[in-house]
């Protein structure tokens, strides 16, 4: 859910996801018109596409890496400042890892 028009960490990282599937089914969709090509086409069109996905996966993993580490850091933050807070939501979650577990 956003937040103050900021997307949570695991909405970025969902769109960063969605995103990766949107290219690779316009890649399918592409290797799919370029079998039909002639031969000598195939090659260049297919090292083009391939060296364009292999900059989007890179940018999208650089994305959620950084994201990861912001939110991360922003956890650890939280943490330090409210020990409490950790220690209630670390047992909720046991109570609930439990709960599922049965």
């Amino acid at each position: 859910m956003a937040r103050n028009g900021h997307l949570s960490g695991a909405e970025e990282l969902l769109r960063d996801f969605s995103a990766l599937r949107a290219d690779f089914a316009a890649l399918s969709k592409d290797f799919s018109k370029i079998r039909k090509n002639a031969p000598h086409q195939i090659s260049e069109e297919f090292n083009s596409r391939v060296d364009d996905l292999k900059e989007r996966v890179e940018r999208t993993a650089d994305s959620i890496a950084t994201t990861a580490e912001q939110k991360l850091d922003s956890a650890q933050s939280f943490f330090e400042g409210h020990p409490a807070a950790a220690l209630g939501g670390a047992f909720m979650l046991g109570l609930l890892v439990a709960k599922l577990m049965k």
